[in-house]
């Protein structure tokens, strides 16, 4: 396993959670780094597929896997799978949030929307606050964390808004025309988020830099400011945390 290649990979495919890693200790990171790229794999899986059954074998494939190493098989010839091993034996990661991982993803190849803002926050839930949790538990804190489902919340509602064209250019319709006000204004409202934790407080930092940006274009998904990271963000999040 290569710790420079999912350094390097992360700083790649996923730089926001590679910029929440370093909120963390400098011992923990590199078990934290598979873990958000076996994240990034699988929340791929529906725009890397042609065909739905393609994809459930694609996640059918990381399932098996997964639980070949919690049945004490040692990992293939795979960096991802490799990290993987070593962070739940050494800090005892349950296999259900795992699972719960790779459920969420199922959904997203059945080309379902989420119904109504509630549909959604439960998708942003299911997708966001279990992998929350076995950071937290990488980390050394207590997954149960009051505050860790409202900013995996958060956090992945504001990326859905940044990207929301191209999820439609991808045919995937995740907020309806009918919602996307309720959502600002759920977002909006709901950022009085506090916790002592710093990879949350970093994490809860992004959301707020990246709400910002959309509400200077006014939610417009379609404005190329969105497509450019806003100015000095990783001074902004170190900031937020130092200070908040």
């Amino acid at each position: 396993m290569s710790e420079n290649f999912l350094q390097t990979e992360l700083q790649k495919v996923d730089p926001d959670r590679y910029l929440i890693s370093l909120f963390t200790p400098k011992d923990r990171r590199e078990s934290l780094w598979p873990l958000f790229l076996f994240n990034y794999e699988i929340a791929k899986t529906r725009f890397v597929v042609t065909e739905t059954q393609l994809g459930h074998i694609r996640l059918q494939w990381w399932r098996e896997e997964i639980a070949k190493l919690y049945m004490g098989n040692s990992a293939p010839d795979n960096p991802i799978l490799q990290g993987l091993e070593t962070a739940l034996r050494y800090y005892g990661l349950p296999q259900a949030l795992f699972e719960n991982m790779l459920f969420a993803r199922e959904f997203d190849l059945e080309g379902a929307s989420p119904q109504g803002l509630e549909g959604l926050i439960n998708y942003a839930d299911l997708t966001t606050t279990p992998l929350n949790k076995l950071v937290l538990q990488i980390i050394g804190h207590d997954p149960s964390e009051e505050t860790v489902q409202h900013i995996s919340i958060r956090y992945c509602l504001v990326q859905i808004l940044r990207h929301l064209n191209f999820y439609r250019e991808n045919g995937v319709y995740l907020v309806s025309k009918e919602i996307e006000n309720d959502v600002q204004e759920f977002l909006i409202k709901n950022n009085n988020i506090k916790t002592d934790i710093l990879v949350l407080k970093a994490q809860n930092a992004l959301s707020n830099i990246y709400l910002k940006q959309l509400k200077m274009v006014h939610f417009d998904a379609n404005d190329p400011k969105l497509r450019k990271p806003p100015m000095f963000k990783e001074l902004r999040v170190a900031l937020s945390v130092s200070f908040q």
